[in-house]
């Protein structure tokens, strides 16, 4: 009776056992054909790639074996070696996965390689050794694609070739002596006035600092020396923002190498790195330039940068690696005054609408902007710490409500209390002050910031905020300054559109020096045309289309819809159809007295072109804003326009000037608010709850029907 009870259990313990087997053969089976069904059905030898450099493994695996052992022996648990195994063989997979999409990107159409890339960018537990080795067999089109997704690591990305007699950033003598030779060679292939003026100067200044000294050829002070570096590389910056033609000369003549050498040196000055992410900018829009920026490790350094907090390193970054992708979905050749502020990355979805920013006189996209100095206010925290009393903590005992985490104890602690534990008593407090905050949330108010005084033809505003929420979301972003809204909040509060950046530049005086290629573009009809030319190439008048201006901004964007409405280009005069709204900030229609010189202040001042073309009611002016209101009967556009109030300090002394006043910021239609902030931070939100942001947003929205 007991050997047939026992071979029953031997069959059915063997029945199992098989079956269990089977059932874990079938799982991996079924796993590994799902992997492989999610990539091309041709993905043949992924490994045969030709690579440049040869990366000895054998050192990395005894130093993953050393490593494991070590664990086992101090673990010595079955369930680390089966988790580790476990761990490998995901992280194989994963390999095995990461060279057969790399295979994709090569040989499958735009689809194929755009999923490709992106299922690549999302590996995460690669070595890098593999990361190396993917860099190395990454052909330009793949790494710079890879640049541009949204979270890739960058160790997919090849850095600069190191080279052996260079352990160390290069002199700055070493860089200046580089980039006198590349001006001289610029200036032998194309003479340039401002190329010629700036060597003449190089030779005088170093001819007198030799003279001075007891033995010819001496170094220069470091203090002629930077002051020649940032001269040098000014006039470079300055003659490839001339044409397209000056930028083929500048990467025809090797400088990527003498700029890679420049932005190590001077890595902490911002200015400098600036004109030089800047002249990338320029090179990249070369037909040929992906190869070399490729080859020299500068889309590594794109990318870094590219995800920098500060708008005048970043922005040219994101404007390089955008020109060099010339496969991605939203492709286009940006041209030199045209910068993307968003998305930063490749985009495949459609976008509903295109927003331009355009700033005034003496401004930039990197400055105008900006987020205004915020006002320090305290909000209520939710962390577990103790804080001092507060403005709120205040106001919470003012209307019967203890939101303080102290407890004021006039009796003598006891037994009973001593054994109580402190983190269920601070758990205690802090739902008492959730349960506060809930009741506060019922009638609580927040008003906004940057409210206005005066009001025109203005609809029912809400001028401020409900519930605490709000100042939940205010508090989160108390501590982010932003170096540009229209980059960092705006697409988050208006999500799927394009942002867009004009950057130009401008004088006060024709006392400075100019360059003489630059006077014919000088006045504003001239400088409209070439900007809507611009926003053409980039894809601008094929969808809505809204305008954020500051100041002479505004003219120039009235300029340009005259002259789209007049153009007989069908593609040009879309960008009049397609305008659906207009937000100016102090736009002087009617001119600015401050324009209005005397003819002794004139002759001394010598005021500049765009100055004398703001005189008050000049006959240009008004003729432009008649004009423009015409244009408004043809093709309704929403406009809301903000005035300054406030006079703005200008120079050492603070000598109060009042730029433009309401009166001529008021455009006569549409909805107009007075606001008192000077003409500087008119446009600059202290923060995502201000009366001119929300504002802005609630325009938007409404005209793009988003609410």
């Amino acid at each position: 009776m007991f050997r047939r009870f026992a071979h029953n259990f031997k069959a059915i313990g063997a029945f199992i056992v098989s079956s269990g087997g089977i059932w874990i053969c079938y799982q991996v089976r079924s796993t590994m054909d799902v992997i492989q069904n999610i990539l091309h059905t041709n993905v043949l030898d992924y490994r045969q790639k030709k690579v440049e450099y040869i990366y000895w493994k054998d050192s990395i695996n005894q130093n993953i074996l050393s490593s494991m052992q070590d664990e086992l022996n101090i673990q010595g648990s079955y369930t680390s070696i089966i988790s580790d195994i476990l761990l490998g063989w995901w992280i194989a997979a994963q390999r095995s996965v990461a060279w057969r999409l790399l295979h994709v990107t090569e040989i499958g159409d735009k689809y194929e390689k755009r999923k490709a890339i992106n299922a690549l960018a999302n590996l995460k537990l690669l070595s890098d050794w593999d990361y190396q080795m993917l860099a190395q067999a990454c052909d330009a089109q793949t790494a710079v694609a890879l640049a541009r997704t949204k979270g890739c690591d960058l160790r997919f990305l090849l850095k600069r070739p190191k080279s052996g007699h260079k352990s160390k950033p290069a002199s700055v003598k070493k860089i200046i002596e580089e980039m006198i030779k590349l001006l001289q060679a610029v200036e032998n292939q194309s003479h340039h006035s401002c190329v010629e003026n700036f060597l003449s100067t190089y030779e005088r200044k170093k001819w007198r600092a030799h003279s001075h000294e007891d033995s010819p050829g001496t170094s220069l002070s470091p203090l002629l020396e930077d002051e020649i570096l940032r001269k040098a590389l000014d006039t470079l910056t300055h003659y490839c923002n001339i044409d397209n033609h000056s930028t083929e000369n500048i990467l025809l003549l090797g400088s990527l190498p003498m700029l890679m050498d420049l932005i190590q040196t001077a890595k902490n000055d911002t200015k400098i790195l600036s004109d030089v992410f800047s002249i990338i900018s320029f090179i990249s829009t070369f037909p040929n330039a992906l190869q070399v920026f490729h080859a020299t490790g500068w889309l590594w350094v794109l990318a870094k940068w590219s995800r920098h907090t500060e708008a005048s390193l970043a922005l040219p970054c994101v404007k390089s690696l955008a020109n060099l992708d010339k496969d991605s979905h939203d492709s286009v050749l940006y041209p030199q005054k045209i910068f993307p502020l968003y998305p930063p990355y490749r985009s495949n979805e459609d976008h509903k609408a295109d927003i331009v920013f355009i700033h005034g006189l003496l401004g930039t996209i990197f400055i105008t902007w900006r987020q205004r100095d915020p006002i320090k206010i305290e909000y209520p925290t939710m962390d577990n710490t103790p804080s001092k009393p507060t403005f709120w903590s205040n106001l919470f005992s003012t209307i019967g409500l203890n939101g303080s985490d102290k407890v004021e104890d006039t009796k003598s602690e006891t037994p009973e209390t001593s054994h109580l534990n402190t983190q269920q008593y601070k758990n205690h407090l802090l739902d008492i002050r959730k349960e506060e905050l809930e009741m506060l949330g019922k009638d609580f108010e927040y008003v906004l910031a940057d409210l206005p005084i005066a009001a025109s033809r203005s609809k029912e505003e809400p001028y401020s905020l409900t519930g605490v929420e709000s100042l939940r979301e205010e508090s989160l972003n108390k501590f982010q300054y932003s170096r540009c809204w229209a980059r960092d909040w705006l697409p988050q509060d208006c999500p799927n559109v394009r942002v867009l950046g004009i950057n130009y530049t401008s004088t006060l005086s024709q006392w400075f020096p100019k360059c003489p290629s630059q006077n014919m573009r000088a006045k504003m009809s001239d400088r409209s045309i070439e900007y809507m030319h611009m926003l053409h190439k980039v894809g601008v008048g094929q969808r809505p289309i809204i305008w954020i201006t500051h100041s002479m901004g505004g003219l120039l964007v009235k300029q340009m819809l005259i002259s789209a409405y007049e153009s007989e280009d069908k593609d040009l005069h879309n960008i009049f159809r397609n305008t659906k709204a207009i937000v100016f900030f102090s736009c002087p229609h009617m001119g600015s007295e401050v324009a209005d010189l005397k003819m002794p202040t004139e002759m001394l001042f010598w005021p500049s072109l765009e100055v004398q073309e703001l005189r008050y009611r000049s006959a240009a002016l008004v003729d432009l804003h008649l004009r423009f209101l015409q244009l408004l009967e043809v093709s309704p556009v929403t406009i809301l326009s903000f005035a300054e109030t406030k006079a703005t300090n200008v120079t050492a002394v603070k000598w109060p000037v009042n730029f433009v006043k309401p009166q001529s910021a008021d455009p006569g239609v549409g909805e107009f608010f007075e606001i008192p902030l000077d003409h500087i931070d008119i446009c600059k939100p202290v923060g995502r709850h201000s009366f001119l942001y929300r504002k802005v947003i609630d325009l938007i929205k409404e005209v793009l029907q988003l609410k």
